[in-house]
């Protein structure tokens, strides 16, 4: 099963139509859904430029406008600390008729590792 992001909630009892050579079936699942915010952690939520380690970067020279073929050149600019950090979210789904949060995890403060599942 495909889902896109562009889904805005979870449902339970999700019907699939299933066909496999001479068999065929309607088989029902459940799509949890990240209760937002999703939470961010990081090791160090400071981090600062590193003195004396420059790092090339290209900059528009001035007096051009800014537009896909602007005139740029090499420059300097600062290299920074870096940390981990790791994506944690909450699953839920809704009942429809009564409206009740059911969590994957059981309980709505009990969050999954979901780094590995994040867009760079």
């Amino acid at each position: 099963v495909y889902v896109d992001g562009s889904e805005l909630r979870g449902m339970q009892n999700v019907k699939v139509h299933v066909h496999y050579e001479k068999w065929t079936a309607f088989i029902g699942f459940t799509v949890w859904y990240p209760r937002l915010p999703i939470t961010l952690w990081l090791r160090d939520p400071v981090l600062n430029s590193i003195t004396g380690w420059p790092i090339t970067v290209w900059k528009i020279l001035q007096g051009e406008r800014q537009h896909k073929g602007a005139a740029k050149q090499f420059a300097c600019g600062n290299r920074f600390q870096q940390t981990e950090l790791r994506v944690f979210a909450s699953f839920q789904v809704s009942d429809e008729r009564t409206g009740e949060r059911m969590y994957l995890s059981g309980h709505r403060d009990i969050m999954f590792d979901v780094t590995s599942l994040a867009a760079d």
